[in-house]
């Protein structure tokens, strides 16, 4: 997978840590969650 830069705030980089956290903690789907630790 090639890498992508984007500029964001610190903010923003906090709220999509904190959202794919949440989203890993709830999920049951196997395969849903291996796209959500791979986004992390």
């Amino acid at each position: 997978m090639s890498l992508l830069q984007v500029p964001l705030s610190y903010g923003e980089l906090l709220d999509k840590l904190t959202i794919l956290e949440i989203k890993s903690e709830r999920m049951h789907d196997a395969a849903k969650l291996v796209n959500v630790r791979d986004e992390r």
